[in-house]
């Protein structure tokens, strides 16, 4: 069976547990709960419905990160994080430790450029050149990192986006992400883009000039009004291309063979899903421990089955 790590973005699962989740709490203990109980489906879905060889965590650590230095209104039309989320993600840590699975955020990134490094230490390590990453996500930056061997999923939906889907829906490639995004701007992360320029225009100026730098060469020859806002954004184009593009090669200590998942430990998980009041998850976990030694029986018994001989005498 072909080996595959999933990369998780950890803060955006929480927030869409915790929005989708609503007013639950522990019976036990009255904390908030809705974040983790969201969260810990999504594990035990993943963990039960891939099997994956491989799991890891990646999320933002506290403090400023250096887009937050290069520019200070980065992200600043965001609201506020809901205190009842905060509140809930040592827990969601907990959960994950529970089940074997690592976390990891660095100081000064963002949990996608920890994400684009660790996919760059696996796909320029010829030891995973046949390992599959997955990366649940459905964070447009992330686009940037597709190729053969990496893809975007929806553990929700189980919709794949590969090269040739982002092809389909966007019209670019891979490489041309980080100036779509450059072009278009992000609302989100307020991120500034060029007034008048969609995704339709920033597509078809790309597939026909192939890249940011390209269009500039022939800013000449757009219409008037592309020419006169791509010249009034002069000054922000090269700080937003930075704003976009994902770190990858950041050193930090952390293995790839550290992401490889043990079998699940029923009596390290159930006791804090019984704190937590999870009384589905609980029968999750037995059915999981169930069905991953019924997968470790099958591979013994196939390793150990006597090879067929075969007579080709006349």
């Amino acid at each position: 069976m072909p080996e595959t790590l999933f990369v998780i973005d950890a803060y955006a699962q929480i927030f869409r547990a915790f929005f989708a989740i609503r007013s639950l709490k522990s019976s036990v203990t009255g904390e908030p709960t809705n974040a983790v109980f969201g969260f810990t489906g999504m594990l035990m879905r993943l963990l039960s419905e891939h099997s994956p060889s491989h799991v890891i965590i990646a999320l933002d650590a506290p403090g400023p990160t250096f887009r937050d230095e290069m520019f200070s209104d980065y992200k600043a039309t965001r609201a506020p994080t809901p205190d009842d989320l905060v509140a809930q993600v040592p827990r969601v840590l907990e959960v994950a430790s529970a089940l074997g699975i690592p976390y990891i955020g660095v100081p000064g990134l963002e949990a996608d450029d920890v994400i684009a490094c660790l996919v760059h230490r696996v796909t320029s390590d010829p030891q995973y050149q046949d390992l599959t990453v997955r990366i649940v996500s459905k964070d447009k930056d992330l686009e940037q990192l597709l190729s053969k061997n990496v893809g975007i999923f929806d553990v929700h939906t189980g919709v794949s986006m590969d090269v040739d889907g982002l092809k389909a829906a966007k019209n670019i490639r891979p490489d041309q992400v980080i100036d779509y995004l450059t072009l278009i701007g992000d609302n989100v992360d307020n991120v500034p883009g060029i007034p008048g320029i969609g995704p339709k225009t920033a597509a078809t100026l790309l597939e026909k000039y192939d890249s940011l730098d390209g269009i500039l060469a022939n800013v000449d020859q757009l219409s008037p009004k592309q020419r006169d806002a791509l010249k009034a954004a002069a000054p922000n184009i090269e700080m937003s291309r930075k704003l976009v593009t994902l770190v990858c090669d950041h050193p930090f200590e952390f293995s790839i063979s550290d992401a490889r998942l043990a079998p699940v430990e029923p009596e390290r998980v159930l006791p804090l899903f019984k704190e937590l009041g999870f009384g589905r998850h609980q029968d999750s976990v037995r059915k999981l421990a169930e069905q991953q030694a019924a997968i470790r029986t099958a591979a013994e018994e196939k390793a150990n089955a006597p090879q067929q001989a075969f007579d080709f005498s006349d």
